[in-house]
C-alpha cells in the first residue's frame, strides 16, 4: 500500500463530508440568526500587521507570546489572525464606520490560526462565528449579546450551555485591584508557576487566567476585584434586564479571560459535557480598543463562538446525527437501454424541483450503480432503463425501508422526499 506523499500540518483539519457539513451548518445557523438581531456580515482578511494583535491583546497575552502565526517580511511582520475582534475594530475604523451611525453591529465566521498544542477542540487552525457590536455602552446592549449568544445554542439543539458571568471593572477601579494582585503574587512567587513570575510586573491579571495546578490553587486566596459605583451600576443593570429577559446565567468572580482588552462585563458560555476544557465561546466589553487603535473614545461588547467545541458538545449530547452532511434525496440508476440524454434530462429535471439528485456511471451494472447510491446515503433511488422510458413509469425505491411505489418518470422531481438542511 503506498503512502502520500503530503499530508495536512499538525494541527490543521481538512474539511469535508460530515465534518464540512457540521461546520457549515452551524455557519448558517449563525448567519441567520444574527441577521435577525440587526448584525451585517464582515469579512476581514486572514492575515493582518502583527502589530494589530499586540496592540489589542497585550504583549503578556498567550496569543501574542506563544500561538500566533508570524510571516516577516522585509516591510513588516504579518500575522494569520488568531481571533476576530482586532480585525472588525480595524475594519471599522479604517472605513470610517465609527462616523456613520451612533453603533454598528457586525457578524463574521471563519477559520482563526493559533499556534498551540494540537487536542480535542483545540487546533492550530479553527473556526469561529462571532460579533462585535461597536459605539454603546448600554447595558441593554450587554444584555442583548449575551442573550444573542445563548440563543445560538437554543437555535441549533444544543441544550444545557450556561452562562458564565463577572465584570472587570473599569479604569476607575481596576488599578487598585491590579495592585493588590500584584502584591499577593510578590509575596507568593516561590509558589507561581514560571509564565506567571516572569509576567507579573507587567501584567498581573494574566495570574487570573493562568491553568497551572499550582496557580489555580492560589487563586482561592487571591484578593478579590471591589468595583466602583458606575461599574457596580453598569454590571447590577445587565444582571436585571437578563433576569427580566428570562436568560439564566452564574455568577462567577473567578471568571477572566486570556486577553487584556476586556473591561466591565464579561461572559463564557461552558457546556459540562466537555470535561475540563468545557467553554464553546465567550466574549466581554472591550471599551478601549477603538481609542488604542487611534479612534475616538468608543465603548464595544462581542464574542466568539467555537465552532469545533460546539460540534464536539452536540455529539455529546448525542445530536451528532443533525450535523452530518446532507444525503440525496434521489440516485438515479441507469440500466440497459437509456440514452445519456434521456437520464440527464430526468436528473436535471429533479435538480430544477429542488431535490438534491445524483446519477450512476453510464454503462456499469445496475448491481454496481446501487452500491454507490448506498455509499452516497441517497434515500430514493430509481432504475431507468428502455422500459421506463417507453411507457413514462417507473418504480421509486426507499432505501431505509425497501419499499417501491410506482409512479410516472415525470414525477420524480416530486415525489422524492425533499433535502434537509
Amino acid at each position: 500500500m503506498t503512502e502520500p506523499n503530503f499530508r495536512a500540518v499538525k494541527g490543521m483539519q481538512d474539511l469535508f463530508g460530515d465534518s464540512l457539513a457540521a461546520t457549515a451548518r452551524l455557519e448558517v445557523a449563525a448567519a441567520r440568526l444574527f441577521s435577525r438581531y440587526g448584525y451585517r456580515e464582515a469579512r476581514p482578511p486572514l492575515l493582518e500587521e502583527r502589530a494589530l494583535y499586540v496592540h489589542s491583546s497585550g504583549e503578556t497575552s498567550e496569543i501574542v507570546e506563544k500561538q500566533m502565526f508570524v510571516v516577516h517580511r522585509e516591510d513588516a511582520d504579518y500575522a494569520l489572525r488568531p481571533e476576530g475582534t482586532p480585525s472588525v475594530v480595524r475594519l471599522y475604523l479604517e472605513h470610517n464606520l465609527h462616523k456613520q451611525a451612533p453603533f454598528q453591529k457586525f457578524w463574521y465566521s471563519g477559520p482563526m490560526f493559533r499556534y498551540e498544542r494540537p487536542q480535542k477542540a483545540r487546533l492550530r487552525q479553527f473556526h469561529q462565528v462571532g460579533v462585535e457590536l461597536l459605539g454603546s455602552g448600554d447595558p441593554l446592549h450587554d444584555a442583548e449579546v449575551i442573550a444573542l449568544g445563548a440563543r445560538f445554542f437554543v437555535e441549533i439543539g444544543l441544550a444545557g450551555v450556561v452562562i458564565k458571568l463577572n465584570s472587570l471593572g473599569d479604569a476607575a477601579c481596576r488599578p487598585a485591584f491590579r495592585e493588590a494582585l500584584l502584591a499577593f503574587q510578590q509575596a507568593r512567587a516561590a509558589e507561581l508557576c514560571d509564565a506567571c513570575r516572569g509576567r507579573m510586573d507587567k501584567n498581573p491579571l494574566r495570574f487570573l487566567d493562568c491553568k497551572a495546578p499550582g496557580c489555580r490553587a492560589l487563586r482561592a486566596d487571591a484578593p478579590r476585584l471591589e468595583r466602583c459605583a458606575a461599574c457596580e451600576a453598569h454590571f447590577g443593570e445587565v444582571r436585571s434586564l437578563l433576569d427580566g429577559a428570562g436568560v439564566s446565567y452564574v455568577l462567577d468572580p473567578t471568571l477572566v479571560r486570556g486577553l487584556d482588552y476586556y473591561t466591565r462585563t464579561l461572559f463564557e458560555y461552558s457546556y459540562a459535557g466537555l470535561g475540563a476544557r468545557d467553554a464553546v465561546g465567550g466574549g466581554g466589553r472591550y471599551d478601549g480598543m477603538v481609542e488604542e487603535f487611534g479612534g475616538p473614545p468608543t465603548q464595544a461588547i462581542g464574542f466568539a463562538l467555537g465552532v469545533e467545541a460546539t460540534i464536539i458538545a452536540l455529539e455529546a449530547a448525542g445530536r451528532a446525527a443533525e450535523t452530518a452532511a446532507p444525503t440525496l434525496d434521489l440516485f438515479v440508476v441507469l440500466a440497459g437501454g437509456a440514452t445519456r440524454a434521456q437520464a440527464f434530462g430526468v436528473v436535471q429535471a429533479c435538480r430544477d424541483a429542488g431535490r438534491a439528485t445524483d446519477f450512476g456511471e453510464f454503462g456499469k451494472s445496475v448491481k454496481s450503480q446501487m452500491r454507490a447510491a448506498d455509499a452516497a446515503g441517497a434515500r430514493h433511488v430509481v432504475v431507468l432503463g428502455e422500459q421506463e422510458f417507453a411507457t413514462g413509469r417507473c418504480r421509486l425505491r426507499a432505501m431505509a425501508t425497501r419499499e417501491e411505489r410506482e409512479i410516472a418518470v415525470q414525477d420524480l422531481g416530486r415525489e422524492a422526499a425533499p433535502q434537509r438542511v
